[in-house]
């Protein structure tokens, strides 16, 4: 049998003290208010607990082939009732941001958020006008440049909004407009709003400056406020995150998908949100989602 002397059990417990007083050092580094994502440690649900689903295209039956980022007036229709009838109640990324910065500010017992992005022409004609009917909150993500090359003849099934058209939605107090980028939604040299191989820092944040901001002025012009960003693609990296802070928005979207919880003080980066593909009923998508 191996004999520990004292000697060595000393240094060994001294050992595991400086290594547990290392680990607490560096967690006490980290806020304990962060924004929270979806975590099996049931600590980390200690916020409010905000889904957010994300829709593109919405056409009436047999207008257009269906799936993963096309589905219809019918099946919206349909979650929309789900939505409602489980006791949710739609909300703006902008009530979150009050939530999480003002102490007394309060969310509805059970928040959801619906995003519409790119700013399809059926957003307008028959997203808006089913929302509308009924007062429920929704938010359009804008790209820009699509809206600028916005045909003078519109289709509900390839087209997108005018401006016009967004400031009609935004002015009726249902509608909050996100920025999606201005000519940035592609993939080409630059993977959505990814840096390019090569580019310097200081190029890549004025690349991101010039487009990023021309969006957010045409949308400040109809008087939106929000500063939430929604990733083309929701493709992002730590270069991306701390640019688009320095241009001064306070949250972003990507495409990764979980629940948010969100705690008093937090940040609002890279909420996570659900795509909804064509197909599922009501229920079998939002079975796993919400409660």
């Amino acid at each position: 049998m191996i004999q520990v002397s004292k000697k060595m059990t000393y240094a060994l417990a001294a050992i595991v003290f400086m290594a547990a007083a290392l680990l607490l050092s560096i967690s006490s580094l980290v806020p304990y208010n962060t924004y929270v994502s979806t975590s099996n440690d049931e600590a980390a649900k200690a916020g409010i607990a905000v889904p957010i689903i994300m829709y593109h295209s919405v056409v009436k039956a047999g207008e257009a082939t269906l799936g993963d980022y096309v589905t219809t007036t019918e099946a919206l229709s349909k979650d929309i009732a789900y939505i409602i009838g489980n006791g949710y109640t739609p909300v703006f990324f902008s009530d979150l941001e009050k939530y999480a910065n003002d102490l007394d500010y309060s969310l509805p017992a059970k928040p959801i958020i619906i995003c519409f992005d790119d700013g399809y022409y059926n957003t307008y004609t028959y997203v808006y006008s089913i929302f509308k009917d009924q007062g429920i909150k929704f938010v359009v993500a804008v790209v820009g440049s699509y809206v600028e090359k916005a045909q003078e003849r519109q289709s509900t099934v390839y087209s997108y909004c005018t401006w016009e058209q967004i400031a009609e939605m935004h002015e009726s107090g249902i509608v909050e407009l996100l920025n999606h980028s201005d000519n940035m939604h592609r993939i080409g040299t630059r993977r959505g709003i990814l840096p390019r191989q090569g580019e310097s820092v200081l190029a890549y944040e004025e690349a991101l400056r010039q487009d990023l901001m021309k969006n957010q002025s045409c949308l400040e012009e109809l008087g939106a406020t929000s500063m939430t960003f929604v990733y083309p693609y929701g493709l992002y990296n730590k270069t991306t995150e701390a640019a688009i802070k320095k241009l001064g928005f306070t949250s972003s979207t990507t495409c990764e998908e979980g629940i948010n919880y969100i705690l008093k003080g937090a940040e609002l980066f890279k909420l996570k949100r659900f795509n909804r593909p064509h197909g599922p009923s009501a229920e079998t998508f939002f079975s796993n989602i919400i409660i």
